[in-house]
């Protein structure tokens, strides 16, 4: 899903202006930010962070937003730490593993299939205009 998002990040912001894409190490790729004059790394995990890309132009819904906020915690934590480093006799209810959680399973299959759709859309308008002004 994040590399979704990243690709429709990175097509949309070609589409706008081809210019700014002409990177081959996409650490040092940086990317307007909506409503703002400050540009963003996409080389980052994360997908919250990613909505803040100008060109992603996907609209998601609280629910999805929250589910992404939990998968992005996940991503960061649950892959290092599945289980607190240190256990504390006198907090014991803090030992919280991170599970996965099912429920979700139908929003983030949703959210991946938009972003899919909108990266194939962008894909063939970035075909066209290569093919309309001879860059290919």
């Amino acid at each position: 899903m994040e590399n979704a998002f990243k690709g429709v990040i990175i097509c949309g912001t070609w589409l706008y202006d081809h210019r700014c894409i002409r990177l081959d190490d996409f650490a040092d790729l940086r990317v307007p930010v909506k409503n703002d004059v400050q540009c963003i790394q996409i080389d980052k995990h994360g997908l919250s962070r990613l909505l803040r890309a100008r060109a992603m132009t996907l609209e998601f819904s609280p629910d999805e937003k929250k589910v992404m906020a939990e998968l992005d915690m996940h991503v960061l934590w649950g892959g290092r730490y599945p289980i607190p480093k240190r256990y504390e006799l006198d907090k014991p209810f803090q030992v919280q593993p991170m599970v996965p959680f099912e429920e979700h399973y139908k929003i983030i299959d949703r959210i991946y299939d938009e972003a899919t759709k909108e990266l194939n859309l962008l894909i063939s308008l970035q075909r066209a205009h290569m093919q309309k002004t001879d860059m290919v």
